[in-house]
This record gives structure tokens, sequence and C-alpha cells, in this order.
């Protein structure tokens, strides 16, 4: 693990404070894909991970994190600037001499891997979350409101059997006014 250049702030070891829900609101707000995360969401995640926050003025990043059987699995890390960037990584650095192997899941566009010097890294994407939409037609309302950009797809639901039969292997077009879909069997 190669530390990058010094960053000026510290970090301290702490369990999942204000500070840390109020980061991550913050980044969600600027990511697509971030979840609403409530109190019960962080109270019952709180004793899975330790979290190292990276303060220099403020709080401005952290990492949730586990280290087990010589791994650390860094399942969060969020910097909110570039310093905390740096001085979370170097935090990780710090731990070469306990673990053999680090494993973290950075946020699609994350710049760190671009960062590190002759990184020897495996770097996998995935998806993070996927959704199911039940009821499709106001699904489709209330999130494709752009007429011009949606005209038509075909809905496949081959692996929900007990959903209405009119829509498998059905080709669904949308009346281009009031988006209502007109089904072919």
């Amino acid at each position: 693990l190669s530390p990058l250049s010094t960053a000026t702030g510290t970090i301290r070891r702490e369990g999942v404070t204000k500070e840390v829900m109020e980061a991550y609101d913050r980044y969600a707000k600027k990511h697509n894909g971030m979840l609403v995360r409530t109190d019960a969401w962080w109270k019952k995640k709180e004793d899975q991970w330790h979290v190292a926050t990276y303060h220099a003025d403020e709080m401005e990043g952290y990492i949730l994190y586990t280290i087990s059987e010589g791994v650390m699995t860094v399942d969060e890390f969020l910097p909110l600037t570039p310093g905390a960037r740096k001085g979370l990584w170097n935090f990780i650095c710090q731990h070469d001499s306990m673990v053999l192997t680090v494993k973290v899941k950075l946020a699609e566009g994350e710049v760190l891997p671009l960062m590190l010097k002759n990184p020897r890294i495996k770097v996998e994407d995935y998806p993070y979350f996927m959704a199911r939409v039940v009821d499709v037609e106001p699904f489709l309302k209330t999130y494709l409101r752009d007429k011009e950009t949606f005209k038509a797809f075909t809905l496949k639901v081959k692996a929900l059997k007990y959903n209405d039969d009119r829509f498998e292997n059905a080709s669904v077009a949308f009346n281009a006014e009031t988006l209502s879909p007109t089904y072919e069997l």
C-alpha cells in the first residue's frame, strides 16, 4: 500500500455520529443512486463497522470498515474533499502491517484509483442496488414525465409468474399525450 502526499487534517476513530450522517446526506445530494438513510438504519448498522473520520476545520469524510482474518474491508469510502480522500487513504495504508488484503468499495466516479502510485489493484464494477417495479403504469407516469425521450419498450417478466400475464413478453407503447400504455400480446 502506497500512501498519497500528506494531508493536513487528522483522523479520528469514533462511532456513527451526527456528523457522519450529515456527511452522507451531503454526499448523497450530489451523487446518483444514493439512498435515504434513517437514524434507525444507522443504528442497525452501527455495530457492524469501525468508523474513521477525517477532520480539517470540520469533518470532511469518513470510512466504514472492518478488519477480519487479515482482510480490511472498507464498505464505504466517502471523502467530501481532496484532503479527506488523501487522509482516509493514508489511514488505510497505515494498516499494512495488520492486513494482507484491502478491499475498498468505491462510488462510481471516485478518482482514488487514478491517484495511486503504480497501482496493482483489481477493479470490479457491479450493481449495488436493484429495484423491482411491481405496478408498471404508475411508475412510468411518475418517473418518465419527459414525453420526448421515451416512446416504447418491451417488458419481459418471466421470473414473476404471479404478475398479470398481459405483461409477459408484451410490447408496451405509450400515447405521447397521456403516457397511457397500449399492450400488444
